[in-house]
């Protein structure tokens, strides 16, 4: 297999009628396991006959600040909705469980956003689509709705499970997955699931560098002299050394 490219073609047999029947995704092989993740484009070209997955942008969200509404384990919590497996999942305390709940991500700079892609909580039974929306914000305190996917009349909703993949426009360094429901294909009036969520892939491109978190403390060490040194963050404590410790200040060399 090396140096052949290969392609998974899949039917959709459920699907909205403005969607296409068929998925596509390049393969790729590793230890005699195969690989594939969902990509919206990719290009083909004719005279190496190689395959280039096309992203709408960088992957922004992987492995950043990710907090959500409701309370779950450690080893459930909202940081594994963003690592980049989908063997992990954001899975909320079963006695803690509540429709509707966020999950939001900290994208640590801003960024104009292009594309959103949710893979879902599924059964291998009865499965369900989910009504939800995504806010965007630069601060974390206003936030502006970039995409609203709540019409249950709409077959965009109603006939698409287990995964997602949504156009944004908007610019933010906050990104909120507010999830309102899942509608169960056998059983539409009895929401049972606890809400689930595997991975939240956010693409865009960066408009601004990471910003770096403020101190809690910060100690002026230029101007200190002695054993103590004053906390000039406001908080009106020192530092004190320990021992013979002493700082002193020397005069400029070179």
């Amino acid at each position: 297999m090396q140096d052949k490219n290969y392609l998974m073609h899949a039917y959709r047999w459920l699907r909205a009628s403005s969607t296409s029947g068929t998925t596509l995704c390049p393969l790729y092989f590793d230890n005699s396991f195969a690989f594939y993740d969902y990509c919206p484009y990719f290009r083909y070209s004719t005279k190496t006959g190689e395959l280039y997955p096309v992203q709408t942008g960088e992957l922004l969200s992987q492995n950043r600040p990710a907090s959500a509404s409701l309370g779950a384990e450690a080893k459930y919590d909202a940081s594994h909705a963003v690592d980049g497996s989908y063997q992990t999942s954001f899975t909320a305390i079963e006695k803690h469980k509540k429709w509707p709940f966020y999950v939001q991500i900290d994208l640590e700079r801003v960024c104009d956003l292009a594309n959103i892609q949710t893979s879902w909580y599924i059964c291998k039974g009865s499965e369900g689509y989910y009504a939800y929306t995504v806010e965007g914000s630069t601060d974390g305190v206003h936030w502006t709705k970039l995409l609203d996917h709540t019409n249950k009349d709409s077959d965009v909703v109603n006939s698409t499970y287990g995964f997602n993949s949504d156009l944004l426009s908007g610019r933010a360094r906050y990104v909120r997955l507010n999830v309102q429901s899942a509608t169960l294909q056998n059983n539409p009036t009895n929401n049972w699931y606890n809400p689930t969520i595997y991975e939240i892939k956010v693409f865009g491109t960066p408009v601004g560098a990471a910003e770096m978190p403020v101190p809690a403390v910060a100690y002026d060490f230029e101007t200190a002299a002695g054993q103590s040194v004053a906390d000039i963050t406001g908080n009106g404590g020192s530092l004190t050394l320990a021992g013979s410790a002493a700082l002193v200040q020397e005069g400029e060399k070179g």
